[in-house]
């Protein structure tokens, strides 16, 4: 793999990663308006690290399938 690709390559992964972050963030925050104290805002807030914490997972998961869909995608042709 050249360069040029493995750049491409992290930075769609960190591409993928924003979005999962952001939500991630906002349930957290919300989760902390709510008040961790009560149910409501302790499923928010612990939804809201959950996704923190497998945003990594799943941005290598859907970049890995991507791949895999490319690479097959180019044998087939």
């Amino acid at each position: 793999m050249s360069r040029k690709e493995v750049k491409n390559q992290l930075k769609r992964f960190f591409l993928y990663q924003i979005p999962f972050f952001a939500i991630g963030l906002f349930l957290i925050v919300l989760g902390s308006i709510f008040g961790v104290e009560k149910n409501q805002g302790l499923v928010l807030f612990i939804a809201g690290a959950t996704v923190l914490v497998l945003s990594p997972s799943i941005s290598l998961y859907i970049l890995v399938k991507i791949r895999k869909k490319k690479s097959n995608d180019d044998s087939s042709s």
